[in-house]
């Protein structure tokens, strides 16, 4: 880790100036490889989708097809596309036609209610859009609020709706590559944020950015053309978006399932082969849970060679879990975000020596701990973690205050909480924004959390601070159970006083069937923590 006004040791690209030409093979772009997987690989799988086969060669045809399609339909360079897709083979050729085209999309996650959608779809000046006909009630009752859609580029998938073209329909037999030039610098794709502290904010994410996540993760985990990755989360979200494309780049071979299911999960392993997969930890719990008898009987898991899971931390007792079942797969955890990029690594020999860690900064990644007063901290001082890197957005779509707060200089405040040690290895704390304030003292809700989660019958936990008159905030916890599991308010609030100090034992413990998570799986702890505060004037947070 540099400290402030030293010089960087993370490599410097060069962006080619705007009026020198460069050639195809200098630009980092998310189909840059599709040429050349097509002529090398050719036969060889690239996507499979329940009975879907498509080789390296059928899916650059496909992709340039519909590339093509997509122009004579009347979108242009520089236009915006909304996708409104379940986990698809349509999904993943739109996303490269678009690429293609020099047309920036915007995954929507199909879990957002109409009037969500339609703000991300104005905020994000989408002139088109690819809506799934499983979505169209509900895209449809909104299309008069969208005046920003031109109705000659609403494109339809797996059905009809009403004044929406069949995607199929406008697919070129021109399968020849767009006369489009596409730079690194292009904006590839607008992600919007889960909207945890606020409205979604759109990150912007060139090209560049992406592609050199692709790199830093194939160094970090040796990703070769030899993989067949599993994705079971859903590609609007940004871990299951990055590994799956990132899968295709290198040759290797996407396999996705259409919907997270724990027992279709373990199948897919056993009936393909699989080499890596990411996962949310929520889903590794939901596998785990499955009976060990069940899963050893009728699963074959030993394919396996990496395991990968972000987007929040794994507890202690579901790694330890996954290193006896998963046990021929190396193990890793990596820590980074939507703005950010890819942050650290904890790597599969460190996962229980620094066990309490999300890793090391990755190659190509700084991270610096600072305080409230702009100072960079010291090793094992608490302050908010800061990161600049290769894969970094540039910034806000429309929203320069926010962009200004975030971006400073060439580093990213993440409004993560955390600490480094004299290794570099980087615990995290929490969210500025979900501290618990309880008379005057601090309360990280993930100490909490992970506690409960020690418990044999917890499944998943959220604790957050609710009003109350003598403390301020009192510390709260809302628990999910495991299927079959029995517990109850006094046993899980005695177990908090074993394992945690006196102030942070909650107060009250509410048991519930299911927590509120996002695109990506992370349990919203603001979601859980509205519920309480609802007809309040204000909120400690």
């Amino acid at each position: 880790m540099s400290r402030a006004g030293a010089p960087s040791p993370w490599p410097v690209f060069t962006r080619p100036h705007p009026r020198r030409e460069t050639s195809k093979m200098s630009e980092l772009v998310l189909h840059g490889n599709l040429a050349l997987n097509a002529r090398k690989y050719r036969d060889k799988e690239a996507l499979v989708f329940g009975d879907t086969r498509i080789s390296h060669q059928e899916l650059y045809a496909r992709v340039n097809g519909l590339a093509n399609g997509f122009l004579e339909a009347g979108l242009r360079q520089g236009d915006h596309c909304a996708l409104l897709l379940a986990n698809s083979v349509e999904f993943l050729e739109s996303m490269l036609a678009l690429s293609r085209i020099g047309v920036t999309f915007v995954c929507l996650n199909t879990l957002l209610t109409p009037r969500e959608m339609a703000y991300i779809i104005n905020h994000s000046d989408a002139r088109a859009l690819v809506a799934e006909a499983e979505f169209g009630e509900k895209i449809s009752s909104v299309l008069d609020e969208l005046p920003r859609l031109d109705r000659s580029l609403l494109f339809s998938v797996s059905g009809n709706i009403d004044g929406f073209r069949p995607l199929d329909g406008i697919r070129s037999t021109n399968t020849a590559e767009p006369a489009v030039r596409v730079n690194e610098d292009t904006w590839m794709r607008l992600a919007y944020t889960s909207g945890t502290t606020g409205l979604p904010k759109g990150a912007i994410i060139p090209h560049r950015s992406q592609v050199l996540m692709f790199y830093q993760f194939g160094v970090q985990y040796g990703l070769s053309d030899r993989e067949r990755m599993l994705i079971a989360g859903p590609l609007y979200a940004i871990g299951p978006f990055v590994w799956g494309l990132m899968a295709l780049y290198f040759g290797g071979t996407l396999v996705i399932l259409r919907k997270f299911d724990a027992q279709k999960v373990l199948q897919a392993i056993t009936d393909e082969r699989i080499t890596s997969s990411f996962m949310v930890p929520t889903m590794y719990n939901m596998v785990l849970a499955i009976p060990e008898e069940e899963r050893r009987a009728k699963y074959d898991v030993s394919s396996l060679c990496i395991l990968s899971s972000g987007s929040a931390p794994r507890h202690t007792r579901t790694r330890e879990l996954m290193f006896n079942y998963f046990s021929s797969a190396r193990i890793n955890d990596s820590y980074g975000s939507t703005e950010g990029g890819l942050n650290t690594n904890l790597s599969h020999e460190d996962q229980l020596r620094k066990i309490t860690t999300v890793g090391q900064p990755v190659v190509g990644c700084e991270i610096k701990i600072v305080g409230d007063d702009g100072r960079e901290l010291g090793p094992n001082e608490v302050g908010e973690i800061w990161v600049r890197g290769l894969s970094l957005a540039t910034g806000y779509y429309k929203n320069e205050a926010a962009t200004a707060k975030a971006f400073i200089d060439d580093w990213f405040a993440t409004g993560d909480l955390g600490s480094m040690d004299e290794e570099h290895f980087l615990t995290l704390v929490d969210r500025k924004n979900d501290l618990i304030i309880s008379g005057g003292v601090n309360v990280y809700p993930t100490d909490v959390e992970q506690a409960l989660y020690r418990h044999s019958a917890v499944l998943e936990a959220a604790v957050v601070g609710v009003p109350d008159q003598k403390w301020g905030e009192a510390v709260k916890a809302v628990v999910a159970l495991k299927p079959g599991a029995q517990a109850g308010e006094d046993e899980l609030l005695d177990w908090c006083r074993k394992e945690l100090a006196g102030y942070k034992v909650p107060k009250s413990v509410d048991i519930v069937t299911d927590l509120p998570k996002n695109a990506a799986g992370k349990i919203l702890r603001r979601v859980v923590r509205e519920q309480y505060w609802a007809g309040r004037e204000t909120k400690l947070i």
